[in-house]
């Protein structure tokens, strides 16, 4: 509920104090002036209503300005949060990448020392190889002698052998090279082996390194990223502190603001029901006096100093009632408040404007809105709103 159960007769009380009052002064409005103001139950009525919609108006304005402060104000916690995240994972980057920088250069000096340990072992295997391939050369050449030699014995050769003991030598010089062959292809075979192997296992090394050094290169990259982000979401949070402080503060008087509705549109629904109709002089000790000590004594909230202009204008709209000058309307409180009578006041508006101030302003005011005027019946006519404009004396009796 937007009035609070225990203001609520308070507030009634005040209504009635209201009404009353301004039949009061109605009277001696006509002992002084010699004008006559008149107050129905219309007025009643009407106080009402615009008490009711104003609060409600003005309540959903506030609600939207907190609404909007409060998502504000989440933002900023929202992205403090993140800040804070953000750096916890920039300290573990950071930490994963000094021990992907270290796993590198770990594999770089251990590639680095395999690959000495393998150039010494090729010098090594070089020299093997060249000796095995040199000793299986020389041994070619006797072996298929030796065979071809074989080959050409028959029976009675050797027979003579068999007489002969240096053949006998030259046989085991023959099976001695064929051994010396195959032992020296066997290890030439070994050997090209193990060089395969080495050569792999140095491709293989080669390959972890690089993939470190890709981890390493798009983890550093990450993490400067990351770096150039917080820097800049901390530049953005260390510049939005003050509007931090500033929001909240805004938020709280929003809040306060809401509670002292109570008393505001009090004042501001008398003063567009009732007020109409006095001269400057009434107004003020109607108002500022009469009404405003009773909301006080009553206990009912409200916002001090009272200024009215500003609590029955609209509350989106205070920039339009300064822009009311440009248009022609003076800027002095009277003025102002004649302004607001004609376009919030929830009755047709009937305007006393001898110096045609009115008038002009409103002609300015609405030039956009497809006004007319029509001189003969002093009638200003604006879509469906009708405002008389008597320009000669002033009317002795009239309602406001």
């Amino acid at each position: 509920a937007l009035v609070e159960e225990h203001f609520k007769a308070n507030i009634d009380d005040h209504v009635c104090m209201v009404h009353k009052s301004v039949g009061e002064y109605s009277i001696l409005f006509l002992q002084k002036l010699r004008r006559s103001n008149f107050v129905t139950p219309k007025n009643y009525l009407d106080f009402i209503s615009t008490y009711s919609s104003l609060l409600q108006e003005k309540d959903q304005y506030i609600l939207a300005q907190c609404k909007h402060l409060e998502g504000g104000l989440d933002k900023l916690k929202e992205a403090s949060v993140q800040l804070d995240e953000l750096n916890i994972k920039l300290a573990e980057q950071k930490v994963v990448l000094a021990e992907k920088s270290a796993a590198s250069e770990e594999k770089k000096t251990l590639a680095e020392d395999k690959a000495k340990e393998i150039e010494e072992q090729n010098k090594v295997i070089a020299v093997e190889k060249l000796e095995a391939e040199t000793s299986l050369a020389e041994a070619l050449p006797a072996l298929e002698a030796a065979r071809i030699a074989l080959q050409d014995l028959d029976k009675s050769d050797v027979d003579r052998i068999n007489l002969i003991v240096s053949n006998v030598t030259c046989i085991l010089q023959v099976a001695r090279l064929e051994r010396n062959f195959f032992q020296s292809k066997k290890e030439l075979e070994f050997i090209q082996s193990e060089l395969s192997n080495i050569q792999r296992e140095l491709k293989a090394l080669g390959d972890k390194y690089q993939t470190a050094i890709a981890e390493k290169q798009k983890l550093q990259e990450e993490a400067e990223l990351m770096e150039r982000r917080l820097i800049a979401a901390d530049k953005l949070i260390s510049g939005l502190s003050s509007e931090n402080v500033r929001w909240t503060h805004d938020l709280e008087e929003l809040k306060r603001r809401r509670v002292r509705l109570l008393g505001d549109c009090l004042l501001s629904a008398a003063f567009l029901s009732y007020e109409g109709a006095f001269s400057w002089d009434f107004r003020n000790e109607m108002v500022y006096q009469t009404w405003v000590d009773d909301v006080k004594e009553r206990c009912i909230p409200l916002k001090l100093p009272v200024i009215v202009f500003m609590l029955a204008g609209h509350p989106t709209d205070h920039m339009g009632i300064y822009r009311w000058g440009s248009e022609g309307l003076p800027p002095d409180e009277l003025s102002v408040q004649n302004g607001i009578l004609t376009t919030r006041g929830s009755r047709f508006p009937m305007c006393i404007d001898p110096q045609q101030q009115a008038l002009n302003w409103i002609k300015k005011k609405e030039a956009s809105n497809n006004l007319k005027v029509q001189k003969k019946s002093h009638t200003v006519t604006c879509g469906a709103l009708f405002l008389f404009i008597i320009s000669t004396k002033s009317p002795q009796n009239y309602d406001s």
